[in-house]
């Protein structure tokens, strides 16, 4: 039985694209926060994706980039860091991707995304607007 994520956050480096058998794969960390009472948590995820169309999608993904992605969950491992804690390290790899609405703030205030442009005709009808249906 294989365990599905879905995944929304930013690329912690740059992605990293290698060749197992003659089958480009791309690597990356993808680093997802949950806000807690206290602060907030990050997790590290380190995925892999494997397609044909890798080599392009290394000019889209740079550090910080957002990303959202469904993947299947490899089993974790447990290690101990350089500091003697203990860590677990997740693994999956990516069936599907995609670049959320949200982002930085630099790359925010030079693009807008649909869901801040204003679309002509989408304010609210007033109450004496009338409808013939």
């Amino acid at each position: 039985m294989t365990a599905i994520i879905h995944l929304q956050g930013h690329l912690g480096k740059d992605v990293t694209i290698n060749s197992v058998n003659g089958k480009p794969v791309v690597n990356f960390l993808l680093a997802t926060n949950e806000r807690l009472k206290d602060g907030e948590k990050t997790t590290w995820w380190r995925l892999s994706y494997w397609n044909t169309i890798s080599d392009k999608l290394k000019a889209c993904l740079k550090k910080g980039s957002p990303l959202q992605v469904v993947a299947s969950l490899k089993t974790p491992t447990i290690y101990t860091d350089q500091q003697g804690s203990n860590r677990v390290q997740l693994d999956g790899n990516v069936l599907h991707f995609g670049f959320p609405p949200f982002g930085n703030k630099k790359n925010e205030e030079k693009t807008s995304s649909p869901q801040t442009e204003k679309v002509r005709g989408s304010e609210p009808f007033a109450e004496d607007d009338y409808l013939p249906f």
